[in-house]
Order: C-alpha cells, then sequence, then structure tokens
C-alpha cells in the first residue's frame, strides 16, 4: 500500500496579526519541553475533542480496565474507547512523545480485548462513564451510529495517537494494513506562540492518509449495513411482546404503531419499520428514526418524536395537553405517556410537527 507511505513532518506554521498582515514564525515544541502531560494534558484534550484526531467519533470510556478472559481478570488498561458513525469500536493508544517501538503490539492487545464486547457491554460503559441510564446511553450510542440499533457492532478499529513515529512502527503499521487490519497513526504536534504562554496543538493522520481513510469509511459503513441485514432475524416481534409486557400496554404500543403505518402509507413515505426488544417506530432514509414507542413492564407505554432542539426553543406548542411530556435533551425527543388505550392521541399532529425538521438524509442538526 505505498499510497500509505507517511510523508516528512509538516513547515513551521505562521501567526499571522489580521491588522498589519506581518507574519512571524511560530516556533514547534513537544509536549514534554512545554510541561504538559500524557494522561492529563493530551489524553483528556482528545477525549473532549475527538474531532482533533479524527471526525464522528463518540467518547464510550476511558482508562478501561474491566477485562475478564476466561473467567480470568486481566490487569491491563486501554487509553480511551470511542465509537465511530458506522458502529465500530475504536481503540486509542496515546503516547506523549515519540511513539515507543511496541506502541502497536499494546494497541493490538486492547483491540482484540474490544472485539468480544457486545453491544449491551459498551452500552454499560458508557453509561457509567458518562454518569447516565443505561437506557439513555443506548439511545445516545444509536443516534450517533444508527446501524446499531440493527444489534450489531463493526469491526475494531486502533488509532496510535503521538508527537512522533519512527520507522519500526510505521514499518509494523503499514503492514497490518496489507493484512486488512484496520489501524492509523496520528501525530499531534504544537507550536509556541510568540510572545504569549499559549501554544496552538494540531493533529494530522499520517497512515491512513486523508483520501485514503475516505474510502475506508464508505467500505466500512457498507459493510455495516450488510451485517445488519443479517441481523434482521433477531429483531423483535409482537408474539414477543405479548410474552414480555402486560397486555394492556401492548394493546395501547399496537394501536399507536398501526395509526403511525397508516400516517406512512397515506402520506407515501420510504420509511421503514423497526421492531426491536424494548422500542419500535419507522426510519427514514440512513437509518435515522423518526416517530418511537417504547415498551415498559411497570410504565405507561411512550410515544415521541424526533427534533433538533427542545419545543421551547423551537417555539412549539404540546399537541397532546393532557398526556403527562418531557424533553430529553440527550436523544432529542419529545416524549408523551400512553397510559390507556383510550388515550391513544392522533400521532399525525406530533410527526407533522417532526418532519418539518427532518432532513431528507443524513443525521438531524442539532438546533
Amino acid at each position: 500500500m505505498a499510497g500509505d507511505e507517511p510523508t516528512g513532518r509538516d513547515a513551521p506554521a505562521l501567526l499571522i496579526d489580521l491588522e498589519s498582515h506581518l507574519a512571524t514564525p511560530m516556533t514547534a515544541l513537544t509536549l514534554a519541553d512545554a510541561g504538559l502531560r500524557e494522561r492529563d494534558d493530551l489524553q483528556r484534550w482528545v477525549t473532549e475533542h475527538p474531532e482533533l484526531i479524527a471526525p464522528d467519533l463518540e467518547l464510550v470510556t476511558t482508562e478501561f480496565d474491566r477485562w475478564e478472559i476466561r473467567d480470568q481478570k486481566v490487569y491491563d488498561r486501554l487509553d480511551a474507547l470511542f465509537l465511530d458513525s458506522s458502529g465500530a469500536p475504536v481503540v486509542v493508544e496515546f503516547k506523549r512523545d515519540r511513539a515507543s517501538d511496541t506502541v502497536e503490539l499494546q494497541a493490538l492487545k486492547y483491540a482484540a480485548y474490544c472485539s468480544q464486547l457486545t453491544l449491551d457491554e459498551l452500552v454499560e460503559e458508557f453509561a457509567r462513564a458518562h454518569g447516565c441510564s443505561e437506557e439513555e446511553a443506548k439511545q445516545r450510542l444509536a443516534d450517533h451510529a444508527p446501524v446499531l440499533e440493527d444489534g450489531a457492532l463493526g469491526s475494531v478499529r486502533v488509532m496510535l495517537v503521538a508527537g512522533s513515529f519512527g520507522p519500526a512502527v510505521t514499518s509494523v503499521v503499514l503492514w497490518l494494513r496489507e493484512n486488512e487490519i484496520d489501524i492509523g497513526c496520528v501525530e499531534v504536534t504544537a507550536q509556541a506562540v510568540p510572545g504569549a504562554r499559549h501554544a496552538v496543538l494540531s493533529a494530522r493522520q499520517i497512515i491512513p492518509l486523508p483520501e485514503a481513510e475516505d474510502y475506508l469509511v464508505r467500505r466500512r459503513r457498507k459493510e455495516q449495513e450488510h451485517g445488519a441485514v443479517r441481523q434482521q432475524a433477531a429483531e423483535g416481534s409482537w408474539e414477543e411482546y405479548a410474552e414480555r409486557f402486560p397486555a394492556e400496554r401492548v394493546a395501547v404500543a399496537r394501536e399507536l404503531y398501526d395509526r403511525i403505518t397508516r400516517y406512512v402509507d397515506d402520506n407515501d413515505l420510504p420509511w421503514t419499520p423497526a421492531l426491536r426488544a424494548w422500542w419500535l417506530g419507522y426510519k427514514r432514509a440512513g437509518g435515522y428514526y423518526v416517530p418511537v414507542i417504547a415498551l415498559r413492564v411497570e410504565k405507561p407505554i411512550e410515544f415521541a418524536v424526533k427534533l433538533p432542539a427542545s419545543p421551547d426553543k423551537l417555539g412549539l406548542a404540546n399537541p397532546y395537553s393532557r398526556l403527562e411530556s418531557r424533553w430529553d435533551e440527550s436523544t432529542r425527543q419529545w416524549t408523551w405517556l400512553v397510559p390507556t388505550l383510550e388515550q391513544v392521541p392522533d400521532v399525525a399532529v406530533a410527526i407533522d410537527i417532526s418532519r418539518e425538521h427532518q432532513p431528507v438524509t443524513g443525521p438531524m442538526t442539532k438546533g
């Protein structure tokens, strides 16, 4: 894969004065020279701003060490675990300065461990790290990677993030990529701002080159979509709902679902139905949900629609004033509790509101 060969380091950056248009060279410095640390600084910055190293990353957890292999505790700790928008877990290993010659072996070990994680375990770790419920965690991850709603994680990716990489690492990484291991190198550098106690931190992907990565992202998404088709047999069904939930709640869910279906048919919408273990609904192009019905054993059935921002921010009046409602910022859902069959609302009103804010394709922009 000659196209993946890393290039030389970038030329020094120039600081431009926008008033005088004068340019001042910025001095390159290592994070160590600046007194910055690996875990407390570099790792924290990237986990708070993952777009620095790659687009479409959602942090799952950091400092993960709850590994068990064949019922034996393994005392290893990965730096950070992300999820990309194609549903693939992404193991990230940080090195403040030049990457050690065995950094890729360490990261591959963590990737092997992560390949055994289930979606439920990923949800559990996300909930623990972000201090939210597992239900909220599952929805937030599904919003980021809609293919997860079909129950399958993608193949694990590996990203090495360091101040620089030597040939002992890059040659192995290139060989691994030739053998279809999804691993890459991101180089992080700092530039001192002249006359100030500030520095500019930047990152660039050196393996694979960005144009090669664009192709790989498309391929991962296509493979994940094919995998989702194979998972269809694991979806929920009305027979399963009847066995797991009280009959009166299933009746409410069925009436809501039938009304949504009639709405979709009457408006000739290219939406697809989806029945899952504890919720169901309809998806528009790209696998993004618009109306959702959540099933509960001990709580009333919930009917929800997706919005880019809160109803208050959008200036929306509650169309169902007699039903208890709430707004969930993390999942961007306007939800109503539907306690009985007699209280099932006219779903068309809420879906019409939601459709005004839905793009034709792609994720809904956050308002």
